[in-house]
């Protein structure tokens, strides 16, 4: 494969990159805008995780269910390490990743 070929290629990353930055901005702001609308409905549910609207062409089934996650903080993780590292290094799984980055300058 030649250079002019990678630098097409690297190229077309970058433009796919600045797409994809606009894209998770729309998306953000879609986002927002789906929470501002269903934010009175909840509030009108109160307590209740499901609930129910006839409109003019079909009802509507509403969940609004708590989802429950367990984790560690941060700074509990480092205040672990720091008092039981043998439990720490038990429990505590590295992953290695690696990321791709393209920034173009000129010559």
């Amino acid at each position: 494969m030649s250079h002019d070929n990678f630098a097409s290629q690297l190229e077309q990353i970058i433009a796919w990159k600045e797409e994809k930055i606009e894209l998770d901005r729309q998306s953000r702001q879609l986002g927002s805008k789906i929470k501002s609308a269903y934010a009175p409905i909840v509030e009108l549910m109160g307590t209740a995780c499901k609930a129910s609207c006839q409109g003019n062409d079909g009802i509507y089934a509403v969940s609004y269910v708590p989802g429950y996650r367990e984790g560690i903080s941060k700074t509990q993780l480092s205040q672990l390490r720091a008092q039981y590292p043998e439990i720490y290094r038990d429990f505590a799984d590295v992953t290695e990743y690696r990321t791709f980055d393209v920034k173009k300058s000129s010559l």
